[in-house]
């Protein structure tokens, strides 16, 4: 009875591991494949938002003019056990991003003018975009079954067309670009070694993912990595946290010149063209994640919540997140009954 009891204790985990890191982003995936032949289909919420930025140098400012980032992002994602050790994966996500700050107006015409003329000289920031963002397909094979699970997985990213980012001013017309776009718009490559680890004595498990991704067009390639605890309190809860981030390890190519406040905190009224510096654009960026979160089991549902913040980075905004997801499992989805 002790070993049935340990045996069904060590399930629990794994799957308590799998719902866990299931809900998460695409790059957050699991080392535990599903069963042959069984689907999982999951669904999340992600509210994100920043005030402040980590600059191409990596320092850390307030966005200019009152700045603020908001983006809500719904995740569908699907996961297929084609083997016991292989599994394949697809995953959508549709977003509505949004960049608001103080209109700004500089170098505007005499008193008298027309209001078309003042209308003219305002520079408007805010940006508003909506629809689907990038696709993610996954394929992950099983290396390593056990107390301690070791999973290859590669990764592919394509965009869905979205506008690109670009430079904050159109070099032809001079009018102000989108300052908050869907995505990178260039497809990436992600090789990684996803490891897992059960923790008898706890109930608890442990896992530790890394790998690199080759970006292609402008954005140089990227060093990705991952690591996650968690354990069970009671039957019903599980707290976890972890930490997750890329770092850049090759010089991506220019693609446009950026605007960046020289001081931030200088009010709209004092603003002017010597508060301001040009530097170049590029889709290099670096950024540590610090998150947690928990999964919580109502009844036949589960439901995970997960909280994160950008710690440290470069060329990326400080983000705060709060994603809370669910999904359900079909066992045998496809598997031929007998008559």
């Amino acid at each position: 009875m002790l070993m049935c009891s340990r045996s069904l204790s060590q399930l629990f985990a794994a799957g308590v591991a799998l719902a866990v890191l299931a809900h998460a982003a695409p790059a957050s995936a699991s080392p535990w494949t599903l069963p042959q032949d069984e689907l999982v289909i999951g669904f999340n919420y992600t509210y994100q938002g920043a005030t402040s930025e980590y600059l191409a140098d990596g320092t850390y400012q307030d966005f200019p003019l009152e700045g603020q980032f908001l983006s809500h992002t719904m995740h569908i994602g699907s996961r297929y056990g084609f083997t016991p050790r292989f599994e394949g994966a697809v995953d959508l996500v549709f977003k509505q991003v949004t960049y608001q700050a103080l209109p700004l107006i500089l170098g505007g015409p005499d008193e008298g003018s027309a209001l078309s003329a003042w209308n003219d000289s305002i520079i408007d920031f805010n940006t508003v975009r909506l629809g689907a963002g990038d696709f993610h397909f996954h394929g992950r094979y099983n290396l390593r079954r056990g107390l301690v699970m070791i999973t290859s997985e590669t990764s592919i990213k394509l965009p869905t067309g979205y506008e690109q980012p670009q430079g904050t001013f159109d070099e032809m017309t001079g009018e102000v670009r989108g300052q908050a776009t869907m995505g990178d718009g260039q497809t990436d490559l992600t090789q990684s070694l996803l490891v897992g680890a059960y923790v008898p004595a706890t109930g608890g498990f442990a896992r530790l993912d890394m790998g690199l991704r080759l970006r292609f067009g402008s954005p140089g390639h990227q060093a990705v990595a991952g690591a996650k605890i968690g354990q069970p309190l009671g039957s019903n809860l599980v707290v976890f946290a972890g930490a997750r981030g890329h770092y850049t390890l090759t010089e991506g190519e220019q693609i446009g010149v950026t605007m960046v406040a020289v001081d931030p905190a200088v009010a709209r009224s004092q603003f002017s063209l010597a508060n301001v510096r040009a530097v170049p654009l590029r889709l290099d960026s670096d950024q540590l994640t610090l998150e947690g979160g928990a999964l919580i089991r109502l009844g036949t549902i589960e439901l995970a919540v997960n909280y994160g913040y950008t710690a440290w980075g470069r060329n990326t905004a400080a983000v705060h997140s709060l994603t809370i997801g669910t999904g359900f499992a079909i066992p045998n989805a496809t598997a031929s009954t007998a008559e």
